[in-house]
């Protein structure tokens, strides 16, 4: 079902008028057939209580397209925290309790469902919710039946906006101090635990994203990333936010083998870490 749903999805992003109405058409059938199935999985899910690990659950999965290479992503997690990425840069977040139940409220009487009358390539979201369940929304007409997550997601996305303007400056200047001379050896991570711990959105295979995104990330004497920015990303076109917020997930959610001093002893240091993404054929 995730894989339907993102090729209909990335048809918005290069068809034509006829075709994304075609697409609507198709998917709103397959939400329909699928339904069912989605509701089973709130049911057991529906504390959405969030893990120990606060970027383990994600409650909602947003992916803005619009006319221009700059995709938006915003992933929302249970335990509210936030990472949002626009085009090249991304940062993290976190969301007040009030915020977080009220979207909690909006996701667990959510239905799938696409405005099929009004989708526009140019103002499209894409949102995969908890159970899964699937929405195309028009950004900017939304509809009665899928207003209600929309006003919720904009006005976390213009929270995050903000929070990414003073964050990836904030952060560079910090990382780039001096570091301390005592360390010998700086933080290891083994990959293959980070990519496990990525969130690959289905729409990166239909849209073959590659390259690579390197994450700047403090990590703790316990070898826990405690900060995390992007500081250099090589991918072309659209896929830049998605593989953007992956590799952040990633590294948020990976052990590493801590920096040590000249006496032994694990301390905090910074770390660049290259995140490799590779299209697989399906």
């Amino acid at each position: 079902m995730l894989s339907l749903f993102s090729t209909l999805f990335s048809t918005f992003v290069i068809a034509t008028d006829f075709m994304r109405l075609l697409a609507a058409s198709l998917l709103f059938a397959v939400l329909l057939v699928c339904s069912a199935g989605a509701q089973i999985g709130v049911a057991q899910d529906s504390s959405l209580a969030a893990a120990s690990d606060p970027f383990d659950t994600i409650l909602v999965d947003a992916t803005y397209v619009p006319c221009t290479d700059t995709t938006e992503s915003l992933l929302i997690f249970t335990s509210g925290r936030g990472i949002y990425a626009r085009g090249k840069e991304g940062a993290l977040f976190s969301i007040t309790t009030g915020l977080v139940d009220d979207m909690k409220d909006a996701v667990q009487q959510a239905q799938s469902a696409t405005d099929t009358a009004s989708l526009d390539s140019c103002t499209t979201v894409g949102v995969i919710l908890a159970g899964p369940r699937f929405l195309l929304i028009n950004n900017s007409a939304p509809t009665k039946q899928t207003k209600p997550i929309q006003v919720r997601l904009e006005r976390l996305r213009k929270f995050a906006r903000k929070k990414l303007e003073s964050a990836m400056e904030r952060l560079s200047e910090t990382s780039s101090q001096e570091p301390d001379t005592a360390i010998v050896t700086l933080p290891e991570v083994a990959m293959e635990e980070l990519r496990r711990n990525m969130n690959n959105s289905p729409i990166t295979t239909e849209w073959r994203c590659k390259g690579t995104v390197t994450v700047r990330a403090y990590i703790g004497r316990e070898g826990e990333a405690r900060r995390a920015f992007v500081s250099d990303v090589e991918v072309k076109g659209k896929c830049g936010a998605l593989l953007v917020t992956s590799a952040l997930r990633g590294v948020l959610r990976t052990r590493f083998k801590p920096a040590t001093k000249r006496n032994g002893r694990p301390t905090s240091a910074w770390v660049d870490v290259p995140v490799q993404f590779q299209y697989k054929r399906r």
